[in-house]
């Protein structure tokens, strides 16, 4: 089991702006990996979540009224009763550490 500080977040998202859109995805691709259209999963610390929250805040201006972001924080129990059926795992991802 995982201990050190870091907790799964989906990120999910309903902007009508196609230029918004773009640009909080590729936001999103920084921080973890997209598992549908408008649905990332990022494993994070509580840094690197205010970090994400303040990059996204700094891009939305004004929303739509309809347009939203969610972030649904998963506790360690229900990372582990999270079950997932077909398709292919996402690629792993490269830490790059920089001496």
């Amino acid at each position: 089991m995982r201990d050190d500080g870091r907790r799964r977040v989906v990120v999910s998202y309903d902007l009508s702006d196609d230029r918004l859109r773009q640009r909080v995805a590729r936001t999103l691709e920084d921080f973890g990996d997209r598992m549908q259209y408008s649905v990332f999963q990022c494993l994070l610390d509580v840094g690197q979540f205010a970090d994400l929250r303040a990059r996204l805040a700094s891009l939305l201006g004004d929303l739509g009224p309809g347009d939203s972001i969610w972030f649904y924080r998963l506790c360690q129990e229900c990372e582990r009763a999270a079950e997932k059926v077909g398709g292919l795992p996402p690629a792993p991802r490269e830490e790059v550490i920089v001496v």
